[in-house]
C-alpha cells in the first residue's frame, strides 16, 4: 500500500482554492475511507474535523470531477483512481494477493447500486473478480455468544445502527454546531490593602515591634488627621511607615524626652503634682503658640503639624491626670 502523496496529485488539485485542497487531503486521509476509496461521511463530521463549512465539501466534489464523484443524498464520496494508486492496476492488481481479497470484499459490500457502478467503471477489474469465500474466524464463545454480546451493546446504546456513525445518520444534512464560548477569565486575586489600617491593627503591630500600644493609637489618629499622608504623599505601606519612624526615633510619644512625655510612659517615673502638671500644660501651650506663630494651622509644614499634634496629646493626658489629682488634695 502506497502511503506517499505523488506529485501528480498536486497537478489534479492545482486549480482548487486552499480550502478545496485541504478538503481533498482530508478525504484521502480520513478514517472513513475504505480500501476502495469510498468515503462515508456527514457534513457535521467534516466541519468538526476540518473547521470548514459543509458547502466547501460538496463544492470541491463538483469542482474536481476527475478525482471525486459524490452522492450528497447518500453521504458518500468516491475517490477515483484510489485502488490504482494504492494497490496497482491490471496484472499488478491481480497478483497483489496480500490485499486482493480484502479489496474485493470491500467492493462487493457496497450496497448502493449507483456507487457500485461508479466503482466498477473506475476499476473494471472489480467486475470479473468474486469476493473471497473464506469464512471469518469464529469469535470466542461461538457465533451465538457473539450475537448475544452484539445485541446487548445495541440495547445499551454502545453500537450504532447500520448506515449511521457517531456523528449521526449518513447523508443527513446537520448544521454545524455552534462554537462553545471560551471559559471566563479567572477573577484576579483579592488585593490586600497596605495603605490603610484599623486602630486595632496599628496597636497590635506596634506591640509586635516592641512599641507601646499607645504609639499604635497615636499613629492611627495621626493618619486620620493627615488623610493617610506622610510628608504630603500618600502612605503606601503603613507597617513600613511605623518601622521607619521607630528607627528614626523621637517621633512616637514613647520616644519623646521626659519634658514632653507623659509620666506614665517613663519607667519608674515619680507621679507629678498638680502644680507640676499645670506648669507642663502652660509650657506646652506656649510651645504650640511659638510653633504656629501667626500662620494658620492648615498652612503649616507637615513636620510642624506633627510636633503640635504630639504636644496636644500630652496636654490632654496631663489634664486628665490633673482632674484625678486635684480633688484628692486639700
Amino acid at each position: 500500500m502506497d502511503t506517499k502523496v505523488k506529485s501528480s496529485f498536486w497537478n489534479i488539485v492545482e486549480h482548487l482554492k486552499p480550502d478545496g485542497k485541504l478538503t481533498v487531503a482530508w478525504l484521502m486521509t480520513s478514517a472513513q475511507v475504505d480500501l476502495c476509496g469510498v468515503v462515508r461521511t456527514t457534513g457535521k463530521r467534516f466541519t468538526f474535523e476540518t473547521g470548514l463549512n459543509e458547502k466547501v465539501l460538496w463544492e470541491t466534489v463538483h469542482d474536481c470531477p476527475d478525482l471525486l464523484h459524490g452522492w450528497k443524498d447518500l453521504g458518500m464520496i468516491l475517490i477515483r483512481g484510489f485502488i490504482y494508486d494504492q494497490f496497482g492496476c491490471g496484472p499488478k492488481l491481480l497478483k497483489n494477493n496480500i490485499f486482493l481479497h480484502a479489496v474485493m470484499n470491500c467492493a462487493h459490500a457496497v450496497r448502493q447500486r449507483e456507487v457500485r457502478d461508479a466503482l466498477i467503471f473506475d476499476c473494471p477489474e472489480l467486475a470479473v473478480l468474486e469476493p473471497s469465500t473464506t469464512p471469518p474466524p469464529t469469535p470466542p464463545g461461538g457465533v451465538r455468544a457473539e450475537q448475544s454480546r452484539t445485541e446487548k451493546r445495541r440495547e445499551s446504546g454502545g453500537e450504532s445502527k447500520e448506515g449511521d456513525d457517531e456523528f449521526g445518520p449518513i447523508g443527513e444534512d446537520i448544521p454545524p454546531a455552534e462554537p462553545v464560548p471560551p471559559p471566563p477569565d479567572p477573577a484576579p486575586p483579592e488585593r490586600v490593602a497596605k495603605d490603610k489600617c484599623t486602630q486595632a491593627q496599628a496597636e497590635a503591630y506596634a506591640v509586635e515591634i516592641k512599641l507601646p500600644a499607645s504609639d499604635g493609637t497615636w499613629y492611627y489618629d495621626k493618619m486620620l488627621a493627615s488623610g493617610w499622608k506622610n510628608g504630603g504623599h500618600g502612605v503606601k505601606d503603613w507597617k513600613a511607615t511605623i518601622r521607619t519612624w521607630k528607627a528614626k526615633g523621637g517621633i512616637f510619644p514613647s520616644q519623646k524626652t521626659p519634658e514632653l512625655t507623659p509620666a506614665g510612659h517613663v519607667p519608674n517615673a515619680k507621679p507629678p503634682t498638680a502644680w507640676e502638671l499645670k506648669q507642663r500644660i502652660t509650657a506646652a501651650e506656649d510651645k504650640i503658640g511659638s510653633l504656629k506663630g501667626s500662620q494658620l494651622y492648615k498652612n503649616l509644614p507637615q513636620p510642624t503639624k506633627d510636633k503640635i499634634l504630639v504636644i496636644r496629646n500630652n496636654i490632654n493626658t496631663w489634664k486628665d491626670q490633673l482632674i484625678q489629682i486635684e480633688p484628692a488634695q486639700p
